[in-house]
């Protein structure tokens, strides 16, 4: 054989001698390795593979575990945000009621105002008309004075002038029924002005 066949040929072993050294240095380790050594080594590293696989599965469940809490926060924030439309839908709601009762307050306060005024002319017209209801009882109560007075007098002539001419009642004697009726009407205007007086005092 040539000497590239011998190459070709050795150069397997060759690689051989390479991977294993490679190992050795990834085990930090500066001389060869036996088989126990090597079989150990093995173990340990699929220890670690274990452990490794291990440590993924913690992570996936905790990965799990985030996804739930992280639905439940986005269930929670969009539960928030409903609520937050109703409560702003309900202040809207409350905001239109209250300027709703503001104008009515406005209407009531400006009727009440209007029911003063008009309360106010009553009492004033009341007033007036109490004190011209005053002054016409004293008017009557005067007219029903001299009207007695009068019957007094007219009386005492009819019967001074009866006694004289011996005669039964004139034409003056009914003039005094008259006035007498006049006075009788006046007494009951009279008294019909003190009772509409003591009713509104």
């Amino acid at each position: 054989m040539s000497s590239g066949e011998d190459v070709g040929r050795r150069s397997p072993g060759r690689d051989s001698e390479l991977q294993v050294t490679t190992k050795e240095h990834d085990f930090g380790l500066g001389a060869p390795v036996s088989k126990a050594e090597k079989y150990q080594n093995t173990l340990q590293l699929e220890q670690e593979v274990r452990n490794q696989d291990k440590f993924i599965s913690a992570l996936k469940l905790q990965i799990e575990d985030l996804k739930q809490t992280n639905h439940g926060l986005e269930e929670y924030v969009r539960k928030l945000l409903d609520s937050k439309e109703v409560v702003s839908s309900q202040v809207d709601d409350l905001t239109s009621h209250n300027e709703h009762l503001c104008k009515e307050l406005i209407k009531i306060d400006q009727l009440a105002e209007q029911l003063e005024k008009e309360k106010n002319f009553v009492v004033d017209t009341a007033d007036k008309e109490l004190e011209e209801a005053k002054i016409e009882l004293i008017c009557q109560q005067n007219n029903i004075i001299v009207l007695e007075d009068t019957i007094k007098r007219l009386r005492s002539i009819i019967l001074e002038t009866e006694k004289a001419q011996n005669k039964s009642p004139s034409r003056l004697d009914s003039f005094v029924k008259t006035l007498e009726a006049d006075r009788d009407y006046y007494k009951s205007e009279a008294q019909n002005l003190r009772k509409m007086i003591r009713s509104r005092v």
